[in-house]
């Protein structure tokens, strides 16, 4: 399933029950981070860019629970080939 989050980013859901949520914006951990915009600023550009993103990884139960190896449960100014990497592992996780 996918998701759209506010126009700031995206989650991707699995048949697993793993999600991968993927956020680049002025509010977010990212290039395009802006310490002095308001929470969830609208973006008006038909296409926002951003070199990195903030990535968290959902498991079935809805818990935010990091990345492999991370002990916070977001990711911060990941690129995207790291973004693919963990996309790519969060769908062969195996159903409980």
């Amino acid at each position: 399933m996918f998701t759209i989050t506010r126009g700031t980013g995206f989650q991707i859901g699995f048949s697993n029950g793993w999600t991968v949520s993927v956020q680049f914006s002025s509010f977010n951990n990212c290039e395009k981070r802006d310490w002095n915009a308001p929470y969830h600023t609208s973006i008006k550009e038909e296409f926002y860019t951003s070199g990195t993103a903030e990535v968290a990884v959902i498991d079935p139960d809805g818990k935010f629970v990091g990345v492999e190896g991370e002990s916070d449960s977001i990711s911060n100014w990941v690129k995207a080939d790291e973004v693919a990497q963990i996309i790519a592992a969060v769908a062969r996780y195996r159903k409980e």
